[in-house]
């Protein structure tokens, strides 16, 4: 039974879920009510816009990082070096000693460039919460967004700290005023499969010297 068990699960060629990423949310106090219909904690001024600024409360975080970077180096270096002697007579011992050190004389000479560069972009929309007040009044935001089309999963996570000073009309703060961002996109499935190879093949990269 195990056997068949394990043959349909492999036959149903599902991709597995992953786990949702779990927030701290901090534990909810109780608070003392006079029995009034108005309640200090979830009131809303009427004349001003509602801004998030409770835990729970969601922002919207519109990602728009791009990073470009180049590094170049260049180095040429070239040594001559020589060993010459100069004998009194033309011939017997002193003629010989002049035809060995005559011979002592050598160049070398190497010619080095390399160049790297590197780019990357990335654009998105993602509604996080605020699942922490700092003392100071930031916000610790968090929030994972996953999207299947056919046998791929796309996962998109986003964590950091806001300032309630950045938070635009609508809950919307750019992921450039956030601090300690963290932005993960992750891909499950046969395109990430095709991409990534077998593990054979990883093995054999690893310890191949070529």
């Amino acid at each position: 039974m195990a056997g068949s068990l394990l043959l349909s699960a492999c036959s149903s060629g599902g991709v597995a879920p992953t786990p949702m990423a779990v927030m701290p949310m901090p534990r909810v106090t109780n608070v003392q009510t006079a029995g009034s219909i108005y309640q200090a904690t979830t009131a809303t001024n009427w004349f001003e816009t509602p801004v998030a600024h409770r835990v729970g409360d969601l922002l919207t975080i519109q990602v728009a990082e791009t990073t470009t970077g180049t590094n170049k180096a260049q180095s040429n270096v070239t040594r001559n070096a020589s060993v010459t002697a100069k004998s009194a007579k033309d011939n017997g011992a002193d003629s010989l000693l002049e035809r060995w050190f005559n011979i002592g004389s050598s160049a070398s000479a190497f010619q080095g460039n390399g160049t790297t560069s590197s780019s990357s972009a990335m654009t998105a929309t993602i509604a996080v919460a605020i699942v922490e007040v700092l003392p100071n009044g930031a916000y610790v935001v968090g929030g994972e967004k996953q999207v299947m089309q056919g046998r791929n999963l796309e996962t998109f996570r986003f964590t950091g700290v806001v300032n309630k000073f950045d938070i635009q009309p609508g809950n919307v703060v750019a992921s450039s005023k956030v601090g300690q961002a963290k932005v993960a996109r992750v891909e499950d499935g046969q395109v990430a499969d095709g991409a990534n190879g077998g593990w054979l093949q990883h093995v054999l990269l690893g310890v191949s010297p070529f």
